[in-house]
């Protein structure tokens, strides 16, 4: 006589055995356990909302698990938990970078503006500044033009005159030497 002793981990069974109920233990009566276990397997699973077949999804399993075991429940809550963590914590990064990215397009269209206004002014500054040292040097080089017509007519007058002084300075040196 075998003894089972009872356990806190619920019994493991083979799918592939489960599924076909044919299949039998090599042990004597143990086909009996091996169809027990596969009809419990087969209505927890068509008892599970859904219907059990396509619309079957790991929630259900989860709920059949928890069910039997204390130990589930508590990793099922832990999972949930991470879980919510993790939906929190990525929500607030997608938060924190679309946040980002519009304080960074605020900051390039501030930066441009400012760049454009700077420009702007500057070029106001020194468009008048330039219109202004323009006027400055052409009336400098029309001056110095002016000066250098004069010095030039004066020293044409200055060579004429001296030439005409020379002229009758020999004119009167041949009368007195005469």
């Amino acid at each position: 006589v075998t003894t089972i002793q009872p356990t806190n981990e619920p019994p493991t069974v083979n799918l592939q055995e489960a599924a076909n109920p044919k299949v039998e233990s090599s042990h004597q009566g143990g086909g009996g356990w091996l169809k027990k276990s596969t009809m419990n397997l087969e209505n927890s699973i068509t008892s599970l909302p859904g219907g059990g077949g396509v619309g079957f999804n790991s929630n259900d399993r989860d709920n059949t698990r928890s069910s039997s075991n204390p130990r589930f429940d508590e990793l099922d809550g832990i999972i949930k938990v991470k879980l919510a963590e993790a939906d929190m914590y990525q929500s607030r990064a997608d938060d924190a970078r679309r946040e980002s990215e519009a304080l960074k397009r605020i900051a390039v269209s501030k930066s441009e503006r400012i760049e454009e206004e700077y420009s702007g002014r500057i070029s106001k500054l020194r468009l008048p500044e330039a219109e202004e040292m323009r006027k400055q040097k052409f009336d400098e080089l029309q001056g110095v033009e002016r000066a250098y017509q004069e010095y030039f007519n004066m020293k044409m007058r200055m060579e004429t005159d001296i030439k005409d002084l020379l002229l009758k300075m020999e004119a009167k040196r041949r009368n007195l030497a005469m």
